[in-house]
């Protein structure tokens, strides 16, 4: 009879930790709340705003990194390489207003990883 009872309470302590990692996973997975579509949108968003903006950078815009940040997706864009180095620029996309800025040397350290 006490074998039972100790195989109930494997199994429930079980069930217990297979729910609260169910529950932990789907919180995590909400938490960051930026999806990877959506981080997608923005990269593009600003590699193209880059492209049709001289003024931004220079030429042959590409992504050399994307992030979140602050509820934000930030993308540093890279252009006019040389060889193996180029120059960098970032790119904060806004996901609620889908607005774009690009943070001077002052405010850059904000957005930076």
């Amino acid at each position: 009879m006490d074998f039972k009872m100790q195989d109930r309470r494997v199994l429930l302590g079980v069930l217990g930790v297979v729910v609260l990692g169910a529950l932990g996973f789907f919180y995590m997975q909400n938490a960051t709340g930026v999806s990877a579509d959506q981080m997608r949108r923005a990269e593009s968003a600003c590699l193209r705003w880059f492209n049709d903006d001289r003024d931004l950078g220079g030429r042959d815009s590409f992504s050399s990194d994307v992030w979140e940040k602050d509820g934000s997706v930030v993308v540093e864009v890279g252009f006019d390489r040389r060889g193996s180095s180029y120059s960098t620029r970032l790119c904060v996309y806004d996901i609620n207003s889908n607005r774009m800025s690009a943070p001077n040397n002052f405010n850059r350290a904000r957005w930076e990883r």
